[in-house]
């Protein structure tokens, strides 16, 4: 059982055989006051039972239907890439390109599924001059995802 409860049991225990013998002998408002003491202890330790009670139990989790019945687009197969040819350009115009290099996936990427043109990329970096690479935000729309990175 729960400690407080018990421990508010023991109390209600002590205060009502701690009574002498006077009680005995108590007129009916006394006998009212007792009552209805006992009463608020025994509604005190239920309502800490209550609480405690609801402490433990883990919270539930439902799906909840969307909106109008919208379903996300089913997500098509995913192709991974690896993860050493991911690439962060800093570009002359001060922004930063995100992508693959285009090199590197000739080296180390041997796919029967090419990867798709409209993702290809030549950028002016502020180091390297002009790069080829594959825009990593085209590719992840296509349904390309980064290997894990070694």
């Amino acid at each position: 059982m729960n400690k407080s409860f018990i421990a508010l049991i023991a109390a209600a225990t002590l205060i009502v055989t701690s009574m002498n013998a006077r009680v005995a002998h108590a007129d009916s408002d006394d006998v009212a006051k007792i009552l209805l003491g006992a009463t608020a202890f025994f509604v005190i330790g239920a309502a800490l039972h209550d609480q405690n009670k609801d402490k433990n139990k883990a919270p539930r989790v439902t799906d909840k239907p969307s909106a109008q019945g919208y379903k996300p687009p089913a997500q098509p197969n995913t192709v991974a890439l690896p993860g050493r040819c991911q690439r962060s350009y800093a570009l002359r115009d001060g922004s930063v390109h995100h992508g693959f290099s285009q090199r590197c996936l000739q080296k180390r990427y041997r796919s029967a599924r090419p990867l798709p043109k409209s993702c290809k990329r030549s950028v002016k970096t502020r180091h390297y001059g002009r790069v080829k690479t594959y825009g990593e935000r085209c590719l992840r729309k296509r349904g390309y995802e980064v290997a894990y990175r070694h």
